[in-house]
């Protein structure tokens, strides 16, 4: 069985099956959630990246604190050495994962240079946010006082 079938597994058995499989694929090699794995349509993706990617908006804002997913993307960022919440943010941003967003500004886990950092398409977290029209997005990202002259 391949790392992102056995995630998808631990996924399904729910927050403490999941945190188990974690720490034993941890244990038996400690770069696990940096390393990145290929998916079947040839990208490769960190643990992180696939559950973000496997993430789905709630349909009333309530509803996101009950989201084992996204509990499951606060445990991997708890964990991960290299905290890429940046990267995670981008990534939210660019799939319409707005809720999944402004929950992870509103961590405390973004540092203030990881706030200001491009993606692959140079664009800023401020750029993004801004395209996205979402209000509340916006006020979350100028608390991190982000550089506007990036």
């Amino acid at each position: 069985m391949d790392f992102i079938t056995g995630v998808d597994q631990a996924i399904t058995l729910g927050l403490l099956e999941f945190k188990r499989y974690l720490e034993d694929a941890i244990h038996r090699r400690a770069d696990v959630l940096e390393h990145f794995f290929w998916q079947s349509d040839a990208s490769q993706w960190t643990v992180l990246n696939y559950l973000i990617s496997r993430y789905e908006e709630p349909v009333e804002s309530a509803d996101l604190a009950l989201n084992e997913l996204l509990k499951m993307i606060e445990y991997v960022l708890q964990l991960a050495k290299h905290k890429e919440v940046s990267a995670a943010l981008h990534q939210a941003l660019n799939e319409g994962k707005t809720q999944l967003a402004l929950y992870l500004l509103q961590s405390n886990l973004l540092s203030q240079q990881s706030i200001n950092q491009r993606d692959e398409k140079g664009r800023t977290l401020l750029s993004l946010v801004i395209t996205s029209q979402q209000d509340k997005l916006l006020a979350a990202l100028l608390q991190q006082k982000p550089s506007v002259h990036m």
